[in-house]
């Protein structure tokens, strides 16, 4: 009976004070002042919470009444008194240790491990009639992975009852909730917590204090902050990081978490993994170094692996190289079956890849696709069976847009009206048996091509070129090469001061030589060519490479001129000429009547401007929306499909070489394709430098075409004739 009075010695003051104060409303707030000053002398948060709680009830008060008093009395240490009760006295189990005790009465909880013991193990919690069992497990906490986004936030713990032990990341939003809580820890694991919200909350608060805080890497490859994560290191300041059994890893004194390395995730199926896509990135030491592995990929596929060395530092310097002009290019290979281009290619992704990874565009959903393309960063994704046919149209505007670094929007999950982007984060490549020729030829004229062709049947290949295949394809299947990413990677900050300067003088002096050699140029396609230059340019003074910097430069002069003719060849404008010229042989479109042909020399006026032309020159003046409706009949007629209106017909010529402009008040003349009656009208029309077109293949001329006007160079007057035979050939011929 004593140790009972003892044990409630406090709610048996508060009665008492309550009783004796009766019905008077100052009696009662005096007892209420009374019990406040004592409650405040009781040192342990919890227990003074409890009694709170408890006494505030009794007294039929909100508890808020009764706190806010008791803090102004905690602040106010003159109203102390040291007759007062401070401590109750209580009974703890048996098994608990001077610790234990200390703990209890200090901060309100313990925790006891006893193994194989259920009873002995688990938090206990201080309450008013001692301490109770609230879970059968000890919870220790190891890292809290934050997050700007709430629901990534993130607590690993090491949970440990009397038979088993588990490492658990829990959201940090759960911690706080005892139903979200217990139903984590007993997913798997036989944990339980069987106290209230207010004990979680407390334990959980005190847990949190001095716990090593992390971020978690999501996308494998450079990270922002100036290191690069492989799946189980980290390359830190040019140094190896191991990564410690919960996959954090440090660098320049910040922690970092690598899920896909950490225990918590290792005795998970391959099917509830959702890290398991990211082991193709596990550290593996290679065989060779890398000049040895690029003499390799040379002596294998011989000027394509050139191309594909070069392409390398595109693809591990690619945000360097999207700080130029915000775009980086594609690399893409086409050719038959069998002619290597497919290899090649999974021997530049052996480089970053300790397996073979790549994506077949004749197969997979937006979703693989998407998730394929953003979980790595400078690195290089390889996408095999690209083809006109099979392509879905919203992947060749995903591909166009990653040129530019821009990403793909969709919703956010558990947001409602917001949307995230699903960025590319690496250089792509690309490999088909003929080039997309789909948009106007949009994804060719982001890329650096490379043809390949089918070995001469019959023929044996050289023996080098074998021996060097077979022994680089044997190193892949033993893992591969991403272990020689540490040294190019050393690379970067010659990049980061270089790499601007040497693109821009490499950019005009490629510029000039082409235009020099009368060969054929596009602005962006040789921009494209020359970000791979200016890589090769700084990366030889560090490597010795199996080929040198101007053997690549002449070869990429040729290549800017072969591929824009190719690409040039094929695009929309390309196609309005070709069924042009095919009714022109049809007799549907007559010369003189919807268009001509004539030399002029010296000043020409076209609307809003003045054209000055210093040789003699062959000019096109056609009518083209007369033609347009002509065209837009074939072409249907042809494919089955819409033609392009006027608008972008006319959008795209003015984005072309040997457009000039409008001209007002021509006159044609010559027989109406409807009638046969021979007319004359003066009519607007648009100009072209005809003997640009001719470079292009485009070629209009007829005999009746041919008897051309020539115009002198000062007067402007069309008084001379002549035959195009004896016209001098233009710069492009």
């Amino acid at each position: 009976m004593l140790n009972e009075l003892r044990k409630d010695a406090i709610l048996w003051k508060a009665d008492k004070l309550k009783n004796d104060a009766g019905n008077s409303i100052a009696k009662k707030a005096e007892a209420i002042e009374q019990i406040c000053k004592t409650l405040s002398l009781v040192k342990n948060d919890i227990v003074r919470d409890n009694y709170t709680s408890v006494v505030s009830k009794s007294y039929k008060e909100k508890i808020k009444f009764f706190t806010d008093r008791i803090n102004q009395n905690l602040k106010d240490k003159s109203n102390q008194s040291d007759d007062e009760v401070v401590e109750s006295n209580y009974k703890f189990p048996s098994f608990f240790n001077d610790k234990n005790i200390k703990e209890m009465h200090k901060l309100g909880f313990t925790q006891t491990y006893e193994e194989s013991s259920v009873m002995q193990t688990g938090i206990h919690y201080l309450t008013k009639d001692g301490a109770v069992s609230v879970s059968n497990c000890t919870i220790e906490p190891l890292y809290h992975i934050v997050s700007p986004e709430i629901s990534q936030n993130k607590k690993i713990f090491i949970l440990k009852n009397a038979f088993e032990e588990a490492a658990l990341d829990i959201e940090a939003a759960a911690t706080l909730s005892v139903e979200r809580f217990t139903a984590i820890i007993n997913a798997k694991n036989n944990f339980m917590f069987h106290g209230n919200s207010i004990q979680l909350k407390r334990i959980m608060e005190h847990l949190g204090y001095n716990v090593p805080r992390c971020e978690e890497v999501k996308i494998l490859g450079w990270q922002p902050e100036g290191f690069f994560s492989y799946t189980d290191k980290f390359v830190s300041n040019g140094e190896l990081v191991e990564l410690n059994e919960y996959g954090i890893g440090e660098h320049n004194g910040r922690k970092y978490f690598s899920p896909s390395q950490s225990k918590l995730y290792k005795n998970n199926r391959s099917d509830d993994n959702i890290y398991e896509s990211l082991k193709y990135m596990n550290y593996h030491q290679s065989p060779i170094n890398f000049e040895k592995w690029s003499k390799l990929m040379v002596d294998a596929y011989g000027m394509n692996g050139v191309y594909g060395v070069s392409y390398i530092f595109i693809a591990c310097f690619r945000d360097l190289i999207l700080r130029i002009d915000g775009v980086c290019p594609h690399f893409y290979v086409w050719g038959a079956p069998g002619s290597g281009k497919s290899k090649m290619m999974e021997s530049m992704a052996s480089l970053f890849f300790c397996e073979k990874r790549s994506f077949a565009a004749n197969s997979g959903t937006d979703f693989s696709l998407s998730r394929f393309l953003e979980i790595f960063r400078n690195t290089f994704h390889f996408i095999n069976e690209l083809d006109d046919q099979d392509i879905k149209p919203q992947w060749l505007q995903w591909f166009k847009g990653a040129y530019d670094n821009e990403g793909r929007q969709r919703g956010k999950g558990g947001s409602k009206n917001m949307t995230e982007t699903m960025n590319v984060n690496s250089a792509l490549g690309f490999a088909g048996q003929k080039i997309v020729n789909s948009d106007d030829n949009a994804l060719p004229m982001r890329c650096i091509i490379r043809n390949f062709k089918v070995h001469e049947e019959g023929k044996d290949r050289p023996a080098k070129q074998m021996n060097a295949y077979n022994t680089i394809k044997e190193m892949e299947s033993n893992g591969g090469f991403n272990s020689l990413l540490v040294d190019i990677m050393g690379l970067r900050e010659d990049f980061k001061k270089d790499y601007h300067n040497e693109f821009s003088k490499i950019f005009v002096s490629t510029h000039k030589e082409i235009r020099d050699l009368n060969l054929r140029w596009n602005e962006r396609i040789g921009r494209n060519y020359c970000y791979l230059l200016a890589a090769v340019k700084i990366a030889s003074k560090h490597f010795v490479l199996p080929f040198k910097y101007e053997d690549l430069y002449d070869d990429v002069v040729q290549q800017i001129n072969q591929i824009t003719k190719l690409i040039t060849g094929t695009d929309a404008t390309s196609e309005f000429w070709r069924i042009v010229m095919s009714l022109v042989d049809q007799n549907k479109i007559v010369p003189g009547w919807h268009f001509k042909i004539e030399v002029r020399h010296g000043s020409v006026s076209l609307y809003n401007k003045n054209v000055i032309l210093n040789e003699p020159t062959k000019l096109l003046f056609i009518r083209i929306s007369h033609i347009h409706t002509l065209y837009k009949l074939a072409y249907r007629s042809e494919t089955g499909k819409e033609g392009m209106n006027i608008s972008s017909l006319i959008s795209y010529f003015e984005n072309r070489p040997y457009f000039m402009g409008t001209m007002q008040n021509v006159r044609f003349t010559g027989k109406d394709p409807h009638t046969g009656i021979e007319k004359s009208t003066p009519t607007s029309c648009f100009v072209f430098n005809y003997e640009l077109m001719e470079q292009v293949g485009i070629e209009l001329e007829t005999e009746l075409a041919t008897a051309v006007k020539h115009s002198a160079p000062n007067n402007g007057t069309m008084d001379a004739f002549i035959s195009p035979a004896d016209k001098e050939h233009g710069p492009f011929e």
